[in-house]
């Protein structure tokens, strides 16, 4: 959202080479030296990632995380998650999901949880698919924001291995 953090990210990505960067679609494209439309640190429509053209979209992404062997995932409706080899959409979700703050950082640290055990690619997709998937579940019966966020964390703390399975709904790129 500023000249400053940008320069910080990319020198914090070249010194440190993360194994996960997780942005909205607007930081990752700036991230990328893509043309970017951000309202402050809030994606901005025009950048979204569709799951109509997910493979026309990834693109600039994949070539990204290719050069700094990387895995990246782009958080918004549909969400994507590419190492530059292998790209996925994530289309779990609710847009009760993006009137909440915190919960792309709740993304991240989701899939950093499961990248301490396993691989970046894989972490990546499940922190997405859970986090999506907890929003649905907490949006039964349309709820307001307030109470969406605590049956967001009962969902979080709920879910079972077998509703995630069952519930991941994956776009191939």
């Amino acid at each position: 959202c500023s000249t400053l953090r940008l320069e910080y990210a990319k020198a914090f990505i070249e010194a440190n080479r993360p194994q996960i960067i997780k942005g909205n679609s607007s930081e990752i494209r700036a991230l990328c030296g893509l043309p970017s439309h951000a309202h402050g640190v809030d994606a901005g429509s025009a950048d979204a990632i569709r799951g109509t053209d997910l493979a026309g979209a990834a693109e600039p992404f994949v070539a990204y995380a290719r050069e700094h062997d990387t895995v990246l995932l782009i958080t918004g409706a549909t969400d994507l998650v590419t190492d530059g080899r292998r790209t996925l959409g994530v289309a779990n979700g609710t847009p009760l999901l993006g009137r909440l703050t915190g919960t792309g950082c709740m993304v991240g640290a989701l899939a950093g949880t499961w990248h301490s055990s396993g691989e970046p690619f894989a972490a990546a997709v499940l922190g997405t698919v859970y986090m999506g998937l907890a929003g649905e579940v907490a949006a039964r019966g349309n709820p307001g924001p307030g109470t969406f966020h605590v049956h967001l964390l009962d969902a979080l703390g709920s879910l079972t291995p077998d509703q995630v399975v069952q519930g991941m709904k994956i776009i191939q790129a």
